[in-house]
């Protein structure tokens, strides 16, 4: 029984890295595609009839929430949920990972998010999940472990503090990363999430992953002057089902322009906090965090 659980906490670790490179590189699309040098729209000016800026102000309908999904490959499981929003008018991306035993109300009864979604399915889920959450969510994003590689091979590598010395494997050989500030490239972030002996057990892991995804959004944002984005975009969005639509991206230009030129760092992880079951088959969310949530998706 309990290496049953091992195994499938496992499955729950690769699903997590796979999602959060996506929701990265998702995010990414939309402040890198944009040409750097044009921090508004033009118009015409009334008065000399020659082309003179018009600032863009962002609004709260410029907002974008996402569920992104990490599923195995061939399999309707999924063990990564993590929430993430677009909020220009706010200059900010709060990220959310939801452990798959977080409970959501699935009509008139409560079941972890993960039996939710192996039932009803990508869509399903994320009209439950917002139910219970009293935020809008827009879209969905899922993506199969199948796809981790290429994508973490699209994102490139990123800083990261280690809060813990930890021994990992990569590519087969065991590696030692000490505590502190390191480089990662793939192979440690998926070494890292996939980690299973963090002090405060499954907690400690969600709560990693999020500031870990915050961290590469907030540190890849460098990469709005390449003039390859287009075809970054298209490798990206091959990898994923999602109802994102190129609409999405089109109506949000400059709103993303103006979150990528704010010179700070928008994105950065809220921790989900609140009461796990005995047997830490069940864990249900606080009101503390359900505010502090509310407060910062809506």
């Amino acid at each position: 029984m309990q290496q049953d659980k091992r195994s499938s906490y496992r499955s729950f670790f690769w699903a997590f890295a796979a999602a959060f490179f996506v929701l990265s590189n998702l995010f990414l699309f939309l402040v890198v595609t944009i040409h750097p040098a044009t921090p508004g729209s033009l118009a015409l000016d009334s008065v000399s009839g020659k082309e003179a800026l018009n600032p863009y102000t962002p609004t709260a309908g410029d907002a974008l929430t996402v569920l992104f999904i990490g599923s195995q490959t061939g399999s309707s499981q999924a063990g990564s949920y993590i929430l993430a929003r677009f909020d220009p008018a706010r200059g900010q991306v709060p990220i959310v990972v939801l452990a798959p035993q977080t409970m959501v109300e699935n009509g008139e009864k409560s079941e972890p998010i993960s039996t939710v979604y192996h039932y009803g399915g990508a869509d399903y889920t994320r009209a439950a999940l917002s139910r219970t959450l009293g935020i809008p969510i827009d879209r969905y994003v899922r993506i199969s472990t199948g796809n981790f590689v290429i994508a973490a091979n699209v994102i490139g590598s990123v800083e990261f503090d280690l809060p813990y010395a930890l021994s990992l494997e990569k590519d087969g050989i065991p590696v030692t990363m000490s505590q502190g500030r390191q480089l990662l490239d793939g192979q440690k972030v998926l070494g890292i999430v996939t980690h299973s002996g963090y002090e405060g057990g499954e907690a400690a892991r969600c709560r990693i992953a999020g500031e870990l995804a915050a961290a590469i959004v907030n540190q890849r944002i460098d990469i709005v002057e390449s003039t390859l984005m287009d075809k970054i975009f298209e490798k990206i969005i091959n990898l994923v089902d999602t109802d994102i639509s190129y609409a999405d991206y089109d109506t949000r230009r400059e709103a993303a322009l103006f979150l990528a030129q704010l010179g700070d760092s928008p994105a950065f992880a809220l921790n989900a906090s609140g009461r796990w079951s005995e047997d830490e088959a069940q864990f249900v969310l606080g009101d503390t965090f359900l505010a502090q949530l509310r407060q910062n998706f809506v």
